[in-house]
């Protein structure tokens, strides 16, 4: 409810937006009850009266307008799997949800350039089919989210990935959006459309505006164009091995080094922890109804990275890649996708005598190699499912929300500082065990200066006292980490309330934009706004 309204009359204003969505989108497009976006992968819930499906910037315009007549709240959702993140329910609430997911064109596809231009319903595995079926050589910005999850919502939540087009939103050339009243705005680049300079330039001229609408609610983005990454001859997944927590800071030195000096021949390195490989497997096997998971190789840090190029290039960089690594690292192996296939066709063979063991090992192989050919894939969702969870066999892909997983996301940014990277996992580990949790770290880098780090903390959703400690543990990384310097990129929808700490003067300057643009804080409120 909005601030201000007594119940009764936001009832009645509620039902005459809702009257009025029916005649602008049509009955069909408005939905009764919160359906499925009400599920989150914790306990977390809301009220939600209405679900509104624009099939068109028109109608996206449209419910804006008539939102702001009557002052009833409306949160967008792209394609409502933001798992461990809130999913898709509103961060206050009652509010109406805008499932943007009925908007799904590839509007246009610049070939020449390597731009495309997509809705908010467009998914990472609706791009790769379009991709496969026109023969156009590029690389999907891939997710562990997977194949049913929104390409601009991933971006505008600043998403990453191992490709070389590692931060998603640093793709993002120009965008058009549906500003709260309902009026348009475009990049300034899109005006100038007879030679195609929003497909080419980001900036424009003057104040860049397009940032505003990146984790906010100032806008609803109703399409993006994005940079996506050409292949290249040459492409294999990097595996390497850290045998202690000790030998995390020197491999990172070396890590910052190799990105600097390699530039896009490498795309982002992922250093896992034992326990994150472990909570991985341990979900797949949950998944399957295996009572105990593969066994882990030996090591304490598994290292995952990609690496592109021609074939004298790609040579060049693993060699440089070996001579950096080799003093603390072991089994270093460059596997292309040719050598999956053959390891596949092995273990398929092997598994028809009654040998099983090769199975897991090609299929997760098969799938790391199809991560850095851009080709996206259900290999990290099983991690969800590690504590808790099971899919609906009637079901064609998983959910975790609706699927009971337990699951929020701790995704903090780690400067590749000496003694800060030691320093975070010495925190997390500790601030985990504390409250009798393991620590699953993927520290990933975002470029030659920082690591996003990654820990989902997994819990029994069935259990009221699981889910407590893992929130109680979840809060005090956030809090604790903060005072460290360790922010956190993103913020899921339950504990937006924890950015509201000390009110920076970007907060500030953010809670102005958002008076001026929605008075009565009719989109989302609550989200990224600081108040």
């Amino acid at each position: 409810m909005l601030a201000g309204k007594a119940e009764a009359t936001y009832e009645v204003l509620l039902d005459a937006a809702h009257d009025a969505w029916c005649d602008a989108l049509g009955q069909a497009n408005v939905l009764g009850g919160a359906g499925r976006f009400g599920a989150d992968t914790s306990s977390f819930s809301g009220e939600i009266p209405f679900v509104l499906r624009p099939q068109c910037v028109e109608h996206v315009q449209a419910a804006m307008r008539i939102a702001q007549q009557f002052r009833v709240a409306v949160y967008p959702v792209s394609t409502g799997r933001n798992w461990g993140y809130g999913t898709a329910v509103p961060v206050r609430s009652p509010a109406v949800v805008m499932d943007l997911s009925g908007m799904n064109r590839i509007i246009d596809f610049d070939t020449e350039l390597g731009v495309v231009t997509v809705q908010p319903g467009v998914t990472q595995g609706q791009l790769s089919e379009y991709l496969e079926n026109n023969s156009l050589p590029f690389l999907v910005p891939v997710t562990g989210a997977g194949p049913t999850c929104s390409l601009l919502a991933n971006a505008l939540e600043r998403g990453f990935g191992v490709t070389p087009m590692t931060d998603h939103f640093g793709a993002v050339v120009s965008m058009q959006v549906a500003l709260p009243d309902g009026s348009l705005y475009e990049s300034y680049t899109r005006s100038f459309s007879g030679s195609g300079l929003a497909q080419a330039y980001r900036w424009g001229t003057g104040p860049y505006l397009d940032g505003l609408f990146s984790q906010s609610n100032l806008g609803i983005v109703v399409d993006v164009s994005i940079t996506l990454q050409r292949r290249s001859e040459q492409e294999a997944a990097l595996l390497f091995v850290l045998d202690s927590n000790q030998q995390v800071e020197p491999a990172t030195s070396e890590i910052r080094a190799l990105l600097g000096e390699c530039g896009t021949s490498i795309g982002g390195i992922n250093l896992m922890s034992r326990a994150r490989v472990s909570s991985m497997l341990l979900g797949a096997a949950n998944l399957k109804g295996i009572d105990s998971p593969p066994a882990i190789p030996k090591g304490a840090w598994f290292g995952f990275g990609s690496v592109y190029g021609t074939r004298d290039h790609y040579r060049a960089t693993c060699r440089r890649i070996q001579k950096r690594l080799r003093p603390i690292a072991g089994g270093i192996r460059f596997y292309t996708s040719q050598d999956a296939r053959r390891l596949l066709w092995i273990a398929d063979a092997a598994e028809r005598l009654g040998i099983t063991a090769l199975t897991g090992m090609a299929e997760r192989l098969a799938a790391a190699t199809g991560v850095v050919a851009g080709v996206p894939s259900m290999f990290a969702l099983p991690l969800a499912y590690a504590k808790s969870g099971r899919p609906l066999a009637l079901r064609e892909s998983m959910n975790p929300a609706l699927d009971g997983c337990g699951l929020l996301w701790y995704s903090p940014l780690i400067p590749m500082r000496s003694g800060y990277v030691v320093r975070f996992l010495e925190f997390a580990e500790g601030t985990c065990a504390k409250h009798g949790l393991d620590a699953p770290i993927t520290l990933t880098s975002l470029s030659a200066r920082c690591y996003a780090s990654t820990i989902p903390i997994l819990f029994d959703r069935s259990s009221s006292e699981s889910e407590g400690r893992a929130k109680a543990c979840f809060e005090e990384l956030v809090r604790e980490g903060m005072k460290l310097g360790f922010v956190p990129y993103r913020m899921g929808a339950e504990y937006m309330h924890l950015l509201q700490s000390g009110t920076p003067s970007c907060g500030r300057l953010a809670q102005t934009l958002r008076q001026s643009l929605d008075r009565d804080g009719v989109l989302a409120p609550g989200r990224y706004s600081f108040d």
